[in-house]
């Protein structure tokens, strides 16, 4: 179970005698991978577990070498139309460094959080993600008022990405997710 799940779900399912393992939400990609494990530990799989994370983390390793040393893109990932982000403590976050980025939320008070119009502006983001979005929605982030400004709508740098599933659930597609971005915002390293 995740920390979003229902206590009372768990609870409920405790009762009937199941085992509920219960995985923290990890604040950067290393805790996606402690949690692979934590779950290979559960289920009585720990060596396939730690192997798994072994190849994930020199593909990640991998992937970051890459990017290392090249200009880092303000990034903007939005999760919804209603502006909410990854900030600091989150392992989109660490995904967008890793992939050699700067997010313009990395100042932010939580995880998650939820900027204004203005504050996007203002922070001049050269790459968007929508994390949930499709191409109806990029264009209506180019139609935004104020938005035509930003340079990563003014240079065609708005992006859905094309599977949610590797971004927003932290499991063993993390290094997928991980070249993705880093693609995304240094194609000329791939």
């Amino acid at each position: 179970a995740a920390s979003i799940d229902d206590p009372r779900t768990i609870r409920s399912l405790r009762a009937l005698g199941l085992t509920v393992v219960l995985v923290p939400d990890a604040p950067d990609v290393r805790g996606v991978l402690v949690d692979i494990e934590a779950v290979g530990a559960a289920i009585g799989r720990t060596e396939e577990a730690e192997a798994l994370t072994k190849r994930l983390s020199e593909r990640i390793h991998a992937i970051a070498r890459r990017v290392a040393g090249r200009p880092e893109p303000r990034v903007f990932w939005e999760l919804s139309g209603d502006l909410w982000t990854a900030g600091p403590g989150s392992f989109v976050d660490d995904l967008i460094r890793l992939a050699g980025g700067k997010n313009i939320a990395e100042d932010a008070r939580s995880p998650w959080v939820q900027l204004s119009a203005e504050q996007v502006i203002a922070r001049d983001p050269e790459v968007i993600f929508l994390a949930d979005g499709t191409e109806e929605e990029a264009r209506s982030v180019r139609a935004r008022p104020g938005w035509a400004a930003v340079s990563a709508v003014r240079n065609g740098r708005v992006l859905v990405v094309p599977d949610v599933d590797i971004v927003s659930r932290p499991g063993p597609r993390i290094a997928e997710a991980l070249e993705f971005v880093a693609r995304s915002l240094h194609p000329g390293a791939f």
